[in-house]
């Protein structure tokens, strides 16, 4: 509660200071603790899926900071639409009962979605995973009774978000429940022990028994995730099941529920009451009511298949789907566990990706619960969902599914006021898996302080019961939307506002002040474009294509060749600069079509050959230890190979930093965000290039090279001299030969000229 009490004080400084829209409590964060539970089977990687909603892109950082397993931190970049997909080690399961450090960190400087799978063959299942920001201190878990003839167990895992943070486990009241062990000691039914945790420090306890319903209270926010290591749901083969369990204050009285898709032996409910004497009832094709005696009971229905029902109770309960084993040969499918949203829980906009399967694929349906009269306006990547839905007897609502294809899929309403549930589920020969694809969770089940409205906060600033219903636009025109006698009381995210270019302005100034005297060389002059027409707001798609333009100009000043000196007197070549040579000029046959290629040298394999505008040869030394590779067009190391071909234009969703003003500083390279094996390289026309490291490699900004994984041993760029006898070429003296470029040298210190050591900026092979 103290948590929840932060959260609204903030709320209220994010309205005075005018800081919109706010970030609401939902299944969306910038911080994720997560972990995986023992699956019956240990051979394949877990694996996280991460996505966004937002159309700017999002750089995200993943790390295990307190395990002992080696893990590669990982950063890269999402964009709405983009999945970054995940392994991590076997090792990262937990294994019986026990204490360790496995949590998985990842955060990001914006809003992203992250699901869990733990998968290996016939034995799957994948959970929704909650941000730290949603957290809580007390959860009931739930879970589904293991066979007594099979070694199936039940599970439970907490996850440490903080340190010193003291967790009392106290377990369900339940007949023919196995003790739990831990430490030498033995915890029966209704019994408590208690665990101490730091931050990212795992501990998961099993039983034989059924676990669900056990009490978990910290005194600091944890995650909980919690289900079977496998399990048979009446019929079949067993499969490991899991949820992230949401906290007690974010459970709802008011449920829809959908029965799973094309399969025909009915689901099985289990509904857990967070406080004494709560009365259920469940009308639709099946109609049943009944008291749950205490907090933490349980209660359990086998639905028929056909049956699309309403659960209301008058004190909040978590209810869960459980999708039973195959029947036979056909009815494709087996047990995964869902968690049922509150209708309280219900959201205007969701992002998801579906999982891949171990062997072979899945099919893929997306579940859909929607008040009918708003069916309609629903739309699933831009396009309207057509399906057949089906009306929840005494209610506004209709349920359907639509079977959608594999990767990642967005689904909105026109109006953002609209909300509604959505829950995934895939289905293949005895495996599934099923997860709901977002939630809100604002604190719904707790009392209600009346808080000052910001925009798409997630939160009922109002405390009628409903969250985010009010447009509060200009050209909405303060209208009553939820006819409640009060205007703007209660505001909602608006709908996505996609952006549109201003006009262009100006070209800039030639960025070559004079020309060259020994070489043909352009410069460029720049325009650009606001996307301001209007700005991208509310996860509106960015504007199409480029803000900048760039065309080639030359200046008619002949620039002066500078005479190279050390202590004020003129300085000969090095004979160590010269590089004879016996073979014909590659770039005299074509010149235009020549510029910017790259020839293997005929002799030197740690040498290639590139040509100017003018036919003229330049001869180019690797870097230390490397060789040039005709098909990756680059220097490498020997026996590798290129990783994903010599290069591809940058994505307009990154930034092109090949400005004019890198560009006059001299600087073409820079680091390609959330990929260290690649590097941007800048072309004179300012067009930016993504280039690949060769094999095992990492980019180095600061060496300006690529250098071997996991080492801090940096080698020069490559150098680049002009190739002839005599003369046509340029040849700097050893002081000055650390920075020499194609028409002129420039000066180096005195510890540069001790040091002998040959450097230039870096021409790479493009």
């Amino acid at each position: 509660m103290e948590k929840v009490a932060v959260k609204y004080k903030l709320l209220v400084l994010y309205a005075i200071f005018g800081l919109v829209p706010a970030r609401g409590p939902d299944y969306k964060g910038t911080e994720f603790i997560v972990g995986f539970m023992e699956n019956v089977v240990s051979s394949h990687p877990v694996e996280l899926f991460v996505t966004t909603m937002r159309t700017t892109i999002v750089n995200v950082h993943v790390s295990a900071p307190k395990s002992a397993l080696s893990i590669a931190v990982q950063n890269f970049t999402v964009t709405a639409g983009k999945v970054e997909h995940l392994f991590f080690d076997v090792g990262f399961r937990m294994r019986g009962t026990g204490l360790n450090s496995k949590g998985i960190l990842v955060t990001a400087d914006d809003e992203i979605v992250l699901y869990g799978l733990n998968k290996e063959q016939y034995t799957t299942d994948g959970y929704l995973g909650l941000p730290t920001d949603v957290l809580g201190t007390e959860y009931y878990t739930m879970a589904y009774k293991p066979d007594v003839f099979s070694n199936d167990l039940s599970e439970v895992m907490i996850i440490g978000t903080g340190d010193s943070t003291t967790v009392t486990i106290t377990l369900p009241k339940r007949k023919f429940l196995d003790d739990v062990v831990y430490n030498g000691k033995s915890y029966s039914s209704g019994e408590s022990f208690d665990v101490s945790l730091k931050k990212y420090d795992t501990f998961q306890f099993q039983s034989r028994g059924d676990l669900t319903g056990t009490n978990i209270r910290s005194s600091y926010p944890v995650a909980v995730l919690s289900g079977n290591n496998c399990v048979k749901v009446d019929i079949g083969y067993c499969d490991h099941i899991v949820e992230m369990i949401p906290p007690i204050d974010t459970w709802g009285k008011r449920f829809v529920t959908v029965p799973i898709p094309n399969r025909g032996v009915g689901d099985k409910f289990r509904i857990i009451a967070s406080e004494n004497n709560t009365s259920v009832v469940i009308k639709g094709g099946y109609n049943d009511s009944f008291i749950i005696q205490n907090a933490g009971d349980m209660e359990e229905r086998l639905i028929p298949s056909t049956a699309f029902c309403y659960v209301t109770s008058d004190k909040a309960i978590l209810v869960a789907q459980f999708v039973r084993g195959q029947n036979g040969d056909y009815d494709d499918g087996d047990p995964s566990m869902l968690l049922v949203q509150p209708v309280g829980g219900y959201g205007t906009a969701f992002t998801f990706t579906t999982p891949t399967r171990l062997n072979g694929s899945y099919v893929h349906y997306f579940a859909i619960v929607i008040k009918d009269k708003d069916k309609d306006g629903l739309k699933i990547d831009d396009k309207h969902i057509s399906t057949t839905f089906h009306h929840i007897p005494g209610t506004e609502y209709v349920g359907g599914y639509i079977r959608i294809s594999p990767g990642a899929h967005t689904v909105r309403h026109n109006s953002p006021l609209v909300l509604f549930a959505g829950y995934l589920y895939g289905t293949g020969f005895t495996e599934s898996y099923a997860f709901p694809i977002g939630m809100r969770l604002a604190p719904i089940n707790t009392v209600c302080v009346p808080t000052s409205t910001v925009v798409g906060d997630g939160i009922d600033n109002d405390c009628d019961g409903l969250i985010d219903e009010e447009l509060c636009t200009v050209a909405n025109g303060r209208k009553d939307d939820d006819k409640d006698g009060r205007i703007d009381e209660d505001c909602a995210t608006p709908s996505p506002i996609d952006g549109g270019w201003s006009v262009w302005g100006s070209w800039s100034s030639c960025s070559q002040s004079c020309k060259p005297a020994l070489i043909y060389q352009t410069g460029v002059r720049t325009r650009t474009r606001p996307c301001t027409n209007p700005r991208p707001q509310y996860d509106g798609k960015q504007c199409p294509g480029n803000g900048t333009e760039y065309k080639t100009c030359v200046s008619t000043a002949t620039c002066p060749v500078m005479e190279c000196k050390k202590d004020g007197l003129s300085v000969k070549c090095a004979e160590e600069c010269k590089d004879q040579w016996n073979f014909a000029n590659p770039c005299k046959t074509n010149p235009s079509e020549a510029v910017n290629k790259v020839f293997v040298h005929p002799s030197d394999p740690s040498k290639f050959l590139r040509c100017d505008l003018a036919g003229k040869v330049y001869i180019v030394t690797c870097p230390q230890n490397e060789f040039f590779s005709e098909s990756c067009h680059q220097c490498s190391r020997v026996n590798k190979t290129c990783h994903n071909g010599p290069r591809t234009p940058l994505n307009t969703t990154h930034s092109n930093p090949c400005t004019v003003s890198n560009l006059l500083a001299g600087n073409f390279f820079f680091p390609f965000a959330g990929d260290v094996t690649k590097f941007i390289h800048c072309d004179v026309w300012g067009k930016a290039w993504v280039m690949s490291c060769p094999y095992s490699e990492i980019w180095d900004q600061t060496a300006l090279t690529c250098r071997p994984h996991k080492t801090t041993t940096t080698t020069p760029p490559p150098v680049s001299v002009p190739a002839g006898s005599g003369t046509g070429y340029i040849c700097c003296p050893t002081c000055a030969i650390a920075y020499c470029s194609l028409y002129t040298c420039q000066h180096c210190s005195d510890e540069d000229a001790s040091s002998n050591q040959r450097r230039s900026p870096p021409l790479h092979p493009v």
